[in-house]
């Protein structure tokens, strides 16, 4: 978290990717940015779809409700979340099946500043999730 931060600072940008899990059949990752934004950095997560060996057998446009968001590591039931009900957005090219597709999520869900302050930071980590509603 903290070289992430920095490089962020520094930099003006920093993103991070999630390794590709597949959830009801569908390569998933989950992005996080970092961006130098005024006096802080601004945090912000997206999900994307990713190309997968079950692509041609699942419905597209990609159309389950999901949740991207941070835990707080001492209490499970303080998060930071977004919820995306992908029916409202299905005609963006981020929900048709994957090749180089754009993600879809929360620009600003926190700062970097409020997630420490508030200890969803702890040993250096930050807890994400990605919830996908069959």
């Amino acid at each position: 978290w903290a070289e992430l931060k920095k490089q962020a600072v520094e930099e003006g940008y920093k993103d991070l990717y999630t390794p590709i899990k597949t959830v009801h059949g569908y390569n998933v990752s989950q992005r996080i940015v970092l961006q130098r934004e005024d006096n802080q950095v601004r945090f912000s997560s997206y999900m994307y779809l990713k190309p997968g060996e079950h692509d041609l057998q699942l419905e597209w446009p990609f159309r389950n409700v999901y949740t991207i968001g941070i835990i707080h590591p001492e209490d499970q039931s303080n998060v930071i979340s977004f919820k995306v009900n992908t029916g409202w957005y299905e005609d963006l090219p981020c929900f048709h099946e994957p090749k180089e597709n754009w993600g879809f999520g929360r620009p600003r869900l926190s700062t970097a500043e409020k997630l420490e302050e508030d200890g969803f930071v702890e040993n250096d980590k930050l807890h994400l999730f990605l919830e996908i509603e069959p």
